[in-house]
């Protein structure tokens, strides 16, 4: 339903209906795919933050999940939206003294502004 690739063309994600991640290599002699299981099934939205640090997934349960890009370690689950989060999206640099913004739009009709972990 969903994928995304990293700043240096090296790895993807993507998402699906059911309760994993699978994170892919580019490599195509020898393609690969690591799952992560997440809490809830239904991922409609997935994003590699541009200094690959962190994943946002948006899930059909409204919450977005954001995880450590490198280790997929969870690190916070974001509850504002009451339906399916259908996109997510980072800033290109840092927005005034808020740093690197995340944005997410729902099927709520609205959009959310995240400041996740600072002026990075």
């Amino acid at each position: 339903m969903c994928l995304d690739l990293d700043g240096q063309g090296q790895k993807g994600v993507s998402g699906s209906p059911d309760d994993q991640l699978c994170v892919w290599n580019l490599n195509l002699e020898e393609f690969k795919c690591t799952r992560k299981q997440i809490t809830n099934p239904g991922v409609a939205s997935v994003r590699i933050r541009q200094d690959g640090r962190v994943l946002g997934v948006g899930g059909w349960d409204s919450r977005i999940r954001i995880f450590s890009w490198k280790s997929l370690k969870p690190l916070a689950v974001l509850d504002f939206h009451t339906k399916t989060i259908q996109c997510i999206e980072f800033s290109k640099g840092a927005v005034g003294d808020y740093g690197i913004l995340m944005a997410a739009g729902s099927n709520d009709e609205k959009i959310s502004l995240w400041n996740l972990y600072g002026n990075l």
